[in-house]
């Protein structure tokens, strides 16, 4: 993993910007791509000779689409119909009968097989040797010549992963390079293509109005199928780097879905003291760029350019109103520990909403103070509000994450307490 993430600073990197909504076409491009967590939605441009009489078809297989979310549009004059259809009799098939390849006619199939017209007679050959002709797309349209066509539709074969790397100059500034990994299983490629990103669950429509956490890559890119790597062209100009502590002993791994979880035993195990060092990066200087999550490589720069790791994180999911932070977490602190407790558990069965209150305990044993972050994720559910907190450095960084910050005195201690509301009637919340 870290030697290809290395391998983005070799890259030049270029600029990226949002697109209002996927699809829409961009000039000399073959094909937009969204790619969302779970699959993508493409529109291809693809070009169909018509006949005299106003037909016409080309051979069009995808693997991983979805049913019925094709859609095919006329782009420089309408169509009257269109279909896309798998191999049926009448269409041409191949043989392959040991070491002999035979042509032919596919007449129909049965348990025992296809049955195919040769020259010399009708065959019935198992289906695995049976080489079928290619998936087709029907046109019809007005008049003869050839027809542009934009083609829509949903596939779960095009996935992808998002790594970043930030190297840290040691003058506390850092560079941020981002590289998506793509796998293309569609069966499908482009010399030409554009790409979005949304961070977000496949939708279920081909066309959408306005969506959020666009990332638009600059440029077109030449997919082609299995694995390749893209860079995200993030800006490469040096950001402000902070040094501080972090406390995040529960992370992500009991987030859950919208609807609240009301068992009382979630959460209240005894948690780690472990508080961390860590270096934050404020992606709000980036601009208004929603960076997908991924894996996060730290490097430290050193003379002759030669990097060397540090650490590693995650960088969250854009999140509706949140502060965009990346934070890696170093090396144990030596001087602070913490305690997280719950001081509180209600279920208010009149107000549909559970209450539970947390308190945060940090014990400095140095000889100087120090600057802590608590990250506190909000696992019961997707609707939630914070009802109370102690200290007024709070903000949302994530759809289940906050962060609270406090100073831990010389020799002292410090308590951060705060309580989040949770609503089980997702009528009345939108996370």
């Amino acid at each position: 993993m870290r030697r290809w993430i290395l391998a983005s600073v070799a890259l030049a990197l270029v600029g990226c910007r949002h697109s209002a909504a996927p699809g829409g076409g961009r000039a000399g491009v073959d094909a937009q791509l969204t790619l969302y967590r779970d699959g993508a939605l493409v529109e291809e441009r693809l070009e169909v000779a018509l006949d005299d009489d106003g037909r016409g078809s080309v051979p069009f297989t995808v693997r991983g689409a979805i049913d019925d979310s094709f859609e095919v549009l006329g782009v420089d004059r309408p169509i009257t119909s269109w279909s896309h259809r798998d191999p049926r009799p009448g269409d041409p098939v191949v043989a392959h009968l040991g070491a002999t390849r035979v042509t032919g006619t596919q007449l129909g199939s049965s348990a025992d097989g296809i049955a195919i017209a040769t020259a010399d007679g009708v065959l019935v050959v198992a289906r695995a040797n049976v080489e079928l002709a290619a998936p087709r797309l029907e046109i019809t349209a007005a008049g003869r010549g050839r027809v542009q066509l934009a083609v829509r539709y949903r596939t779960s074969a095009l996935t992808w992963r998002a790594s970043y790397m930030l190297v840290d100059d040691g003058r506390g500034h850092g560079r941020l390079h981002g590289a998506l990994q793509l796998t293309n299983a569609t069966d499908r490629q482009w010399d030409r293509a554009a790409l979005a990103v949304i961070d977000a669950p496949l939708p279920a429509f081909t066309r959408l109005a306005a969506p959020r956490h666009v990332l638009r890559v600059a440029g077109a890119a030449r997919i082609g199928g299995g694995e390749q790597r893209l860079d995200l062209g993030i800006a490469t100009r040096a950001l402000p780097l902070t040094t501080e502590l972090s406390y995040d002993p529960v992370g992500d791994e009991l987030d859950g879905g919208t609807r609240a979880n009301l068992d009382p035993t979630l959460g209240v195990q005894r948690w780690s003291s472990r508080v961390a060092t860590a270096i934050s990066l404020d992606l709000g200087r980036l601009g208004d760029r929603a960076l997908p999550a991924g894996s996060i490589q730290l490097f430290s720069q050193g003379q002759g350019g030669a990097v060397t790791w540090r650490g590693e994180g995650e960088l969250l999911p854009p999140a509706t109103d949140a502060e965009r932070t990346l934070t890696i977490t170093l090396d144990r602190s030596d001087d602070v520990t913490a305690r997280r407790q719950r001081t509180m558990f209600e279920v208010e069965n009149d107000r549909e909403r559970l209450v539970e209150e947390f308190k945060l305990t940090f014990a400095n044993r140095g000889d100087r103070a120090h600057r802590v972050v608590a990250r506190e994720h909000l696992y019961r559910g997707k609707c939630w509000s914070l009802v109370y907190y102690s200290t007024p450095e709070v903000a949302k960084e994530g759809e289940q994450q906050v962060s609270l910050r406090a100073v831990v005195p010389a020799r002292g201690e410090v308590s951060i307490v705060y309580r989040v509301a949770y609503k089980w009637s997702a009528d009345e919340c939108e996370p």
